[in-house]
């Protein structure tokens, strides 16, 4: 298939966010005119497809359809002799990821939760080298319009993704763009 179908029941709230970010930040002429003036031939976000709402058995549903990739790189990694990359490979996945988290920066948003499990392999044999950063449901909006949000703790917000790829300003609730390159530092420390 060419594509996936993310489903949630309309009270989980990532999916919202996920579709949201989609909707503001991931218009293709944007993406496009981000490529041509970085000299990009690939830019590691992916394109919403489709989103919506559905309704079964009187239960509200949210979907969202995207492109489809191949494996993730915790999966490749879990699989690989010594369950390290080379340096090489690691460089490159780390230049990729750079390269989407830019993007998104620009876009007014931070991801939160950069891991292997969610940093997807293009599909083919022209694909297998592209790393695409997905999962974007506890991604957050670190500025509106042109005014960056204060700096604040919010414990609501502590602790949130995966312990272990949690940076230290998402250990007391805020959103930063250093919080998403630390966690790809703690990333490539482990590949």
């Amino acid at each position: 298939e060419k594509f996936v179908v993310k489903v949630e029941p309309h009270s989980n709230g990532p999916l919202f966010v996920a579709v949201h970010f989609y909707l503001r930040a991931t218009k293709q002429e944007e993406i496009e005119k981000f490529k041509a003036a970085k000299g990009l031939s690939h830019l590691g976000v992916p394109k919403l497809v489709a989103n919506g709402s559905h309704v079964r058995n009187r239960q509200n549903y949210r979907f969202l359809v995207m492109e489809r990739f191949g494996s993730d790189l915790q999966r490749i990694l879990d699989n690989s002799e010594g369950q390290r990359f080379t340096t090489k490979t690691a460089c490159s996945v780390a230049i990729q990821v750079i390269d989407s988290l830019e993007y998104i920066h620009r876009q007014g948003y931070v991801h939160k939760d950069v891991k292997g499990s969610n940093l997807l392999v293009g599909l083919g044999m022209d694909g297998q080298h592209l790393v695409h950063l997905v999962d974007y449901g506890l991604c957050s909006k670190f500025r509106v319009g042109n005014l960056h949000k204060q700096y604040r703790h919010d414990m609501r917000w502590a602790h949130e993704g995966t312990m272990e790829y949690t940076s230290r300003d998402a250990h007391i609730g805020c959103a930063a763009r250093r919080g998403d390159i630390e966690v790809l530092l703690y990333n490539l420390i482990e590949w």
